[in-house]
């Protein structure tokens, strides 16, 4: 049966052991991970390029290719800061203690990957970009301390999923879906401050909590992007779209759902009804 769904608009249109990692790094290097003896980070016979001993140290960057072993990774370092991860092999889950990535492009991915460990995000702008057709799935929390900097889900030609199903922290000046990639935001207590919040070019937005656009005072945004609306509820948020955009800004609703905030139309914003099946 297909159910058609209702959007109520209220506008104003205008003890184990542990291994600490040195907070100096004697040179920048690309670890490439190979697995040829556990899953654990802290062993050196686990990698390939790094200094040392073998392990990761701050400011190195880690790779992850399709040849290796243990493939399901456990970070059993404390207080690691690296400057991205690049997973172009198939299998990949990293857990374990929670790290840093202190570059731009903090996470990309050409194979879907599974992130159960928390990172803090700490670079000006910070990029996760997934391959078309492939999933980032991070399940646990991503914090953005990005200093007035902005988060973007895809770009690059990336064009995948980030599915966040942990909270999602910290401030930005902007979190947006770009260049038709899909960000979904599953997580129930997020609580991350940014002036816009949605999708552009192409991108979705798909928003499957009612803490999706974190803090109320962040604006739901789309410039040429679709925010898709899929939990049962009331959204006090603002609304804006870009000043201009060759494609067509949109929001849709897959529940019953009701906005509150005042909206900002400089372009064109259309509002829809989908079936959730």
């Amino acid at each position: 049966m297909q159910t058609i769904k209702r959007v109520v608009l209220s506008l104003v249109i205008a003890a184990a052991p542990f291994f600490v990692v040195s907070p100096v790094s004697a040179a920048v290097d690309t670890c490439t991970w190979t697995g040829a003896v556990d899953n654990t980070w802290s062993n050196g016979g686990n990698w390939t390029g790094c200094d040392n001993a073998g392990v990761p140290e701050n400011g190195d960057a880690l790779t992850f290719p399709e040849v290796a072993n243990n493939k399901s990774m456990n970070n059993d370092l404390v207080g690691l800061s690296v400057t991205g991860l690049s997973f172009t092999g198939t299998g990949y889950t990293v857990g374990g203690n929670a790290f840093t990535i202190s570059t731009v492009t903090a996470l990309d991915a050409t194979e879907s990957v599974t992130i159960n460990a928390d990172i803090t995000y700490t670079a000006f702008n910070a990029s996760i970009t997934p391959s078309a057709g492939k999933t980032v799935t991070i399940n646990g929390v991503s914090n953005f301390t990005l200093g007035g900097g902005e988060v973007n889900i895809g770009g690059s030609g990336r064009s995948g999923t980030v599915d966040f199903y942990g909270n999602i922290t910290g401030t930005a000046a902007q979190l947006v879906a770009v260049s038709g990639a899909t960000a979904v935001v599953r997580g129930a207590a997020n609580t991350y401050t940014a002036a816009t919040v949605g999708a552009e070019s192409n991108a979705h937005f798909v928003c499957r909590s009612l803490t999706c656009f974190g803090d109320n005072a962040n604006d739901i945004y789309s410039g040429g992007g679709v925010v898709e609306l899929h939990t049962t509820g009331t959204y006090v948020n603002d609304i804006q779209t870009s000043v201009v955009t060759p494609d067509t800004s949109s929001i849709w609703a897959y529940d019953d759902v009701t906005l509150n905030g005042a909206t900002t139309v400089n372009d064109g914003l259309y509002f829809g009804q989908r079936h959730q099946w």
